[in-house]
């Protein structure tokens, strides 16, 4: 990095090396997503697959300054373990408004809502981790993976109680959710 803001030019070396650093975390995460996207497709539970991924995001970026202060190597993989599961997250939170909104305008609003959360979170990452010291950083993004996997919990507590309340009150089998089970 301080090579670039002298001025110097990076070698074809340089960047070979820096893209298969980032195979090392981004490769792990792509297997994530495509083994919670088939979890979750054959439980037909994004809930607790969601809520599993920031979990293990959340620890993995918690303990992070711990393991990077030991070991390099240790700290790839441990980085690799927290863009695994925020990664994988993603993948299976955003086909979610789509099985409960039923309407287009509604469906199209809640993916606006969802896109403009991201694109300020997708600010704010990389930001905060670059502005504050390495320990704090981590911190924050460990502190916001675990909000968010409360978030989501809480979520699916919350629908739960609903559609529990519609089938005590005569709703039946088609108050449940696309799944066909309660939460």
């Amino acid at each position: 990095a301080s090579a670039v803001s002298a001025g110097a030019p990076l070698s074809s070396t340089h960047t070979a090396v820096v893209a298969l650093k980032s195979v090392a975390v981004y490769g792990p995460a792509a297997v994530a997503v495509i083994s919670a996207g088939a979890l979750s497709r054959r439980t037909g539970d994004r809930r607790w697959t969601c809520v599993a991924c920031l979990a293990l995001s959340c620890v993995a970026f918690g303990v992070l300054p711990t393991v990077a202060a030991a070991s390099p190597r240790g700290a790839l993989a441990t980085l690799a373990l927290a863009a695994s599961g925020g990664v994988a997250c993603l993948a299976v939170l955003t086909t979610w408004p789509g099985d409960y909104v039923l309407t287009d305008p509604h469906a199209a609003a809640s993916y606006a809502f969802f896109n403009a959360f991201a694109a300020v979170g997708g600010f704010a990452g990389p930001y905060l981790m670059g502005a504050l010291p390495f320990g704090p950083a981590c911190a924050v993004m460990a502190a916001c993976q675990g909000v968010s996997g409360l978030v989501l919990f809480s979520f699916g507590t919350w629908e739960a109680a609903q559609v529990r309340r519609a089938v005590k009150a005569g709703g039946g089998e088609a108050s449940l959710g696309p799944s066909g089970r309660l939460w």
